[in-house]
């Protein structure tokens, strides 16, 4: 171990520190079981630990490094602590932290996991357990649609197990998404009849004769001509055009970023 390191370790399954400080060696107990996230927790502590060390500040004691508030003992899946809800609402920001950086795409990130949190908010009772998680999926279901939910329940089920893998939560905890994928039914897609010429001539005539709106003719008559998606539209560069005009490729979209007017770019859903 170098001077001045303070080394992180696992004994008996729990996470301490230890290092070694003016030729005296010391060893502090996180009070933490081994995880990711208290690693982290205990790699704080470890730097803190270091700049004491080095400014002139270390406590000999360790009285200033000691967990202040330890965790309280509490039966499992008790409403105090081990809810869903509680448990979301401590380790949800670190669980969205951990798959940005290993598996989702920032996309992905912002469109299907940072709406979740105000849903929850949204719901208004805490999910205890499975029959409010199904109430919640219910409630959901009536804003936005079952393929867009499913997705979304499949997030919360992978939160459930991420937070048990990483042991942050007792041993008896249950994960109470296990399965309310089975709640979102397909809705039978409707068949909306396109618009006939005659129809397409009056809504383009519409935004050329109007005094405020004329500008969006152009760009209107883009969309009937070419059959694309506004966020395809929007997303176009030069280099998607062929240099004699003749042709145009869709590969690169711009889509709505949150629920702001920021956009990310990002491919179309076929890729071409």
């Amino acid at each position: 171990m170098a001077k001045g390191q303070v080394k992180v370790e696992v004994y008996s399954e729990r996470l301490r520190l230890r290092w070694s400080h003016r030729s005296q060696r010391y060893c502090l107990s996180v009070g933490l079981p081994d995880s990711i996230i208290n690693r982290r927790v205990a790699t704080q502590k470890a730097q803190q630990i270091e700049l004491d060390m080095l400014s002139g500040n270390f406590d000999p004691t360790l009285q200033k490094y000691k967990p202040e508030d330890p965790l309280p003992v509490v039966a499992a899946g008790s409403e105090t602590s081990q809810s869903y809800t509680n448990v979301f609402k401590q380790h949800w920001d670190e669980f969205v932290e951990d798959k940005g950086q290993r598996l989702e795409s920032p996309f992905t990130i912002v469109s299907m996991y940072n709406p979740i949190p105000k849903k929850v908010r949204n719901f208004g009772r805490k999910i205890l357990g499975r029959r409010e998680a199904q109430e919640f999926v219910t409630f959901m279901l009536q804003s936005a649609s079952p393929a867009t939910i499913k997705k979304q329940i499949i997030i919360l089920n992978d939160f459930g197990n991420w937070v048990q893998q990483n042991k942050l939560v007792d041993a008896g905890w249950e994960n109470p998404f296990t399965g309310l994928t089975e709640m979102c039914h397909p809705v039978p897609p409707i068949k909306v009849p396109p618009f006939s010429e005659a129809e397409i001539k009056q809504i383009i005539g519409t935004f050329r004769d109007d005094r405020y709106y004329a500008h969006y003719t152009d760009y209107v008559r883009f969309l009937f001509m070419t059959g694309c998606r506004t966020s395809e539209a929007i997303g176009l560069q030069w280099k998607h055009i062929r240099r004699d005009c003749t042709g145009i490729t869709f590969n690169e979209t711009l889509v709505r970023k949150g629920t702001g007017t920021a956009r990310l770019r990002k491919a179309t859903k076929t890729n071409r």
